[in-house]
């Protein structure tokens, strides 16, 4: 089950909504890929064709390059090759970078590291 994350600024009190982890949906490697462009889903498939794959899957907070928002985005890690698929900034299709600490990133919008992550529901 998925949680649903409040990132805030306590500097310039700006806020987003994120959603992180996985649906029950997620569990086949067929609807995950789903949730990427279609060139990363492509290569996905190729990768795994011959095997029974093996992944780990999950949306993860991320600042966006492009657009300067905090979002979430689907990434993909696959066991057998130790490669890792991130997918785009939702609002702007630009690359982002993933948050690793939340404490240690910094506001796109003030550039402050103050940021705080609260858990406001889940999801599924």
């Amino acid at each position: 089950m998925g949680k649903i994350v409040r990132v805030a600024c306590a500097a310039c009190k700006r806020e987003w909504q994120c959603m992180t982890g996985c649906g029950l949906s997620h569990a086949l490697l067929e609807n995950v890929v789903q949730e990427f462009p279609a060139q990363i889903e492509k290569k996905v498939m190729e990768e795994t064709a011959e095997d029974f794959p093996v992944f780990e899957f999950g949306y993860c907070i991320s600042i966006c390059g492009g657009c300067g928002s905090i979002v979430s985005v689907p990434v993909v890690k696959l066991e057998e090759s130790h490669a890792e698929y991130v997918g785009p900034c939702p609002v702007c299709q630009g690359a982002v970078t993933l948050i690793a600490d939340i404490s240690e990133a910094a506001c796109p919008a003030c550039g402050e590291k103050t940021l705080i992550a609260e858990e406001t529901g889940r999801w599924d």
